[in-house]
């Protein structure tokens, strides 16, 4: 709609907003602010331009990988220092690092050569806690993907001298989980072997084994290094014991039962 002619020096301005505002199409009372807003029970689709997350998603599939330090909370700063030192000089491309929330980073390659490269010579640590690592796909949820199979550092204290060697501490790695590495003693002070293995965290740990040779016998018992926290109620890993759902569902059959 054409808005009228701007006024001439020799009309009225009062007389020529008058006539403006009656030009104007009437005004409709705005809506009552809903104070509750009506949760719609159809789910509502949205088509996006597919061009752009067709490219993301083929790239970050082809030259992407999905990490997480376990037991630590680095700060994208760090973890970028943490990749320059320790990744950087193992290929010949660049890594893009984004910070995805909870604790969870993309690690993004310029090839496809360089991201194998570095997904086959893990495992990788930052001091203690080590990194979950694994290639990325279009369902990673944050929420639902928790990792259960992660590398952790194992002492075996007490370990004694006649197995301290590389056959026998693999066969105790591969029992504990799956046997990565060892740790060597930086100096003859050190009395505690030390390993590495990956460890499922949703079948449980041992908290000792029994060695044998020919009849002779030993209880080793394993200290674990950055395993993340557990229950006391039911002994499952990432939940404190006030958010067990023992407790919640016993207080709620107690509850029915008055």
């Amino acid at each position: 709609m054409a808005l009228p002619d701007p006024p001439q020096e020799d009309h009225d301005p009062q007389k020529s907003f008058l006539d403006l505002v009656k030009s104007l199409p009437p005004q409709h009372p705005r809506p009552a602010i809903l104070k509750f807003v009506k949760k719609l029970d159809v789910l509502q689709e949205v088509q996006l331009p597919p061009t752009l997350p067709r490219m993301a998603a083929l790239s970050l599939v082809e030259k992407g990988l999905i990490g997480k330090f376990t037991g630590l909370w680095p700060s994208p700063r760090i973890v970028q220092r943490w990749v320059e030192r320790n990744w950087s000089d193992k290929i010949p491309g660049k890594i893009s690092i984004r910070f995805c929330g909870k604790r969870y980073y993309t690690f993004h390659f310029e090839s496809k050569a360089d991201k194998d490269l570095i997904f086959i010579n893990g495992s990788y640590f930052m001091d203690s806690g080590g990194l979950y690592l694994n290639k990325w796909t279009p369902h990673f949820d944050l929420e639902l993907d928790i990792p259960s199979a992660m590398p952790v550092w194992v002492h075996l204290p007490h370990l004694p001298l006649h197995c301290w060697g590389d056959q026998s501490v693999r066969a105790i790695g591969n029992v504990v989980g799956k046997y990565i590495d060892r740790s060597e003693p930086k100096d003859n002070m050190q009395a505690c072997a030390r390993i590495c293995v990956e460890v499922d965290l949703g079948r449980g740990r041992p908290e000792a084994i029994k060695l044998k040779v020919d009849n002779w016998s030993y209880i080793q018992q394993l200290d674990y290094e950055q395993i993340p926290f557990k229950c006391k109620v039911c002994h499952k890993y990432r939940h404190f014991s006030n958010r067990c759902t023992k407790i919640v569902n016993a207080e709620n059959d107690e509850q029915d039962g008055c």
